[in-house]
Order: C-alpha cells, then sequence, then structure tokens
C-alpha cells in the first residue's frame, strides 16, 4: 500500500484493531443470523510524511450505500455547535487567513466549511 499524501510505500502499522464490520450498517431480521462482513481495521504510518492513514478495503459507494445512516451535515443542532466551536478555535489559536486548517477524519466535510466562509484555507 502507498501512501495517499506523499505515494511512499508504507511498511510500518501505527495500530492494528483486528476486524470490525462497517459503522453504521444495520442488518435486516434476516441478516442477523447470517456472518456480518468484516474488515480489516489497521492503521498505517508513512514514515517520508508521517500521516496515518487505514487500509482501505472497499468502495466509498458500499460503505455509504443508501442505507447509510449518519451525515453530520443534516443535524441543524451539531451544525450550529460546529460553528460555535469553530469561532471558539479561531479565536483561541490566533487562526487568520495566513493559516490553513486540517479537519482529521472528516465525516462529510461539515466543519470546514464555518472556516472557508471565514476565507481561512482548509482541507
Amino acid at each position: 500500500m502507498r501512501c495517499r499524501h506523499c505515494k511512499a510505500l508504507l511498511n510500518h502499522i501505527f495500530i492494528d484493531l483486528n476486524s470490525s464490520p462497517p459503522s453504521n450498517a444495520f442488518l435486516s431480521k434476516a441478516e442477523l443470523k447470517d456472518t456480518e462482513t468484516c474488515y480489516p481495521l489497521k492503521v498505517m504510518v508513512c514514515e517520508k510524511c508521517w500521516q496515518d492513514q487505514t487500509e482501505d478495503f472497499i468502495g466509498a459507494d458500499e460503505m455509504f450505500s443508501d442505507d447509510y445512516a449518519y451525515f453530520s451535515s443534516f443535524s441543524v443542532s451539531w451544525l450550529k455547535h460546529a460553528e460555535k466551536y469553530v469561532d471558539n478555535i479561531i479565536n483561541r489559536f490566533s487562526i487568520t487567513s495566513k493559516n490553513k486548517v486540517a479537519e482529521i477524519a472528516a465525516n462529510d466535510g461539515y466543519l470546514l466549511q464555518y472556516f472557508q466562509n471565514k476565507k481561512i484555507p482548509c482541507y
């Protein structure tokens, strides 16, 4: 496997949590008697750029199927909380448009919109 950021070969396991079924995978009554599909949950670390990343075993279209239950940007109260959080972070760390913000483990990118609204570069 190669690093998603710098393309270096990944050789180091940061943590291996064995296997897990996909999150938010709801089973029907009929599926409960079957063995649930699980995938390795291993995080690799790049020794060149130090980015941590999981190994990919299934595509986004399979992981985020039509019955996927959680998208942060659909919760009005969560979005208000996120906006207040961004305001607090900007003030606490004196973040300006000269800085860059990275959101780690973003669900659907809901948090970054509030940095973008304030013209702060982010990814």
